[in-house]
């Protein structure tokens, strides 16, 4: 089984998209992570959305049936237990007994299976269909813990798919009582992963709380706060005040004019995912291990690159 590690929640927050847990800096009075993002939040439904922001969200609001191991980039089991293959074109995905919905109904079968048929429905007209039919021709469910995935042709990609793309949402999420809502999980998600929304001001902010009845390991901070501050010199001066605590899409150079010598922000890579955390930050790492080896190895070189990810305390670079 694979579950969201501490090293992950860091690594979604930081943009980069592997699917660890991490412990982004809390501040320890009130264990809240405040996050800076210039683009506006309007939507909390990844299945209908695409740009990097809501990526980053939805790794900390939504479980997947399968995940990607971070370390190795394998197809791990996430709200699966295992698979099974019937046939070349046809798949058995067995399923967790203790996956809980953020409102603690339990997700079921019939929930997989209605979230894969919306998706590949072209009446849903959602982002992610594209990722289903290419290979889905319908999902059935053949016991309480097992959805059978019918193919169009052999497809050796499809955990990949699953791993990538499609949140699980409940049975009728999007045309209960016949009526389609393509909206319905827009500001008032209801899903399965690791934070549930405590709040939401579209284009303001949003408030993530850590979900008790999270099935995998919990998180290391209770509270995230998201706000929506277009202008990057405004983030940055919240940053170098403390009224935030991690920005990131940061121009190349801003990152090194930014808390030297006061420390308040630490470039961690350049290019369009470059992001600066203040002075408070800590990241832990699912291994102490894996940091060590990072921080130590003979001949390392790239202290200064490798610093935002590791979290390190102030005045180590």
């Amino acid at each position: 089984m694979f579950r969201i590690s501490k090293r992950t929640l860091c690594r979604s927050m930081a943009g980069v998209l592997a699917m660890a847990g991490a412990t982004a800096w809390a501040g320890p009075e009130d264990d809240t992570l405040r996050v800076a993002m210039a683009e506006e939040i309007l939507n909390l439904d990844y299945n209908y959305t695409t740009k990097r922001e809501y990526i980053i969200l939805a790794q900390l609001t939504d479980a997947k049936l399968f995940e990607f191991d971070p370390e190795t980039q394998d197809v791990e089991p996430s709200v699966a237990s295992g698979f099974e293959w019937v046939d070349d074109t046809t798949l058995d995905v067995i399923l967790r007994d203790d996956v809980l919905f953020h409102d603690g109904s339990k997700l079921t079968a019939e929930d997989v299976a209605y979230t894969y048929n919306w998706l590949r429905n072209p009446d849903s007209e959602a982002n992610a269909t594209g990722v289903v039919e290419r290979w889905l021709e319908s999902a059935e469910v053949v016991a309480p813990d097992r959805v059978r995935f019918h193919m169009t042709s052999v497809y050796p990609l499809v955990l990949r798919d699953m791993a990538s793309r499609i949140m699980l949402r409940k049975d009728g999420t999007y045309d209960a009582g016949g009526e389609i809502d393509r909206d319905a999980m827009s500001s008032d998600l209801v899903a399965t992963g690791p934070y549930r929304v405590e709040s939401f001001e579209p284009g303001t902010e949003l408030v993530l709380k850590r979900f008790d009845g999270y099935f995998g390991e919990a998180p290391a901070i209770e509270t995230i706060v998201v706000r929506n501050i277009p202008d990057i010199g405004t983030q940055q001066a919240e940053l170098m005040s403390g009224g935030i605590d991690w920005m990131f899409k940061v121009p190349r150079g801003r990152g090194r004019r930014s808390g030297r010598p006061s420390g308040r922000g630490v470039p961690e890579r350049a290019g369009p995912s470059r992001r600066l955390r203040g002075s408070g930050c800590r990241w832990l790492d699912r291994s102490r291990r894996a940091a060590d080896r990072r921080e130590g190895a003979p001949g390392d070189q790239s202290r200064d690159q490798h610093a935002g990810d590791r979290g390190v305390p102030d005045g180590r670079i």
